[in-house]
């Protein structure tokens, strides 16, 4: 209660820690596919002065769907560093494949290691506190399993809204 303004409804704020356990399970195929580029690309150059678009290339049409864009706006300075208003902007379409690669069960291995310390640490960044780590990695037929079973202490408390009716 406050005199000028009267009762006034406010959440409570707190923590509440609690010891859970969480598991992490990161599963590494060892056939995958991998992006190559063929060289094959298409780069459309464009000048602004202003507002006001110069195409500097001729419509080639829709190039298919294997091809990644990649955008580069260059910006012209006076060597005092003041800015000019002219742009080029470039437009690069480049082709790529596909090719079937193979891990061996060390890379594969080595990388789920790489993916559960990323994860862990995105877990702790927030507060929280390990207690204790049991990993254990299996090696199957088409891929290799981590997982990891983590007993830690962790904020659960949850802000919850609440009507107030008068």
């Amino acid at each position: 209660d406050s005199y000028p303004w009267g009762y006034r409804y406010t959440r409570a704020r707190g923590n509440v820690m609690a010891r859970t356990i969480r598991t992490i399970s990161i599963e590494i195929p060892l056939n995958y596919q991998e992006k190559v580029y063929t060289g094959v690309s298409n780069t459309k150059n464009s000048l602004f002065f202003f507002s006001n678009e110069i195409k500097l290339y001729r419509n080639t049409g829709f190039l298919g769907i294997t091809y990644d864009t990649i955008y580069n706006v260059d910006k012209y300075c006076l060597p005092n560093g003041i800015r000019l208003p002219i742009e080029r902007h470039r437009i690069t379409h480049m082709e790529y494949t596909y090719k079937n690669c193979e891990r061996t069960s060390q890379e594969a291995m080595d990388l789920a290691y790489c993916e559960l310390d990323v994860q862990i640490d995105n877990l702790i960044s927030g507060g929280t506190t390990i207690l204790r780590k049991n990993i254990t990695g299996e090696l199957h037929e088409t891929s290799y399993l981590l997982e990891c079973t983590l007993t830690i202490i962790e904020n659960i408390a949850e802000t919850i809204e609440f009507e107030v009716s008068e």
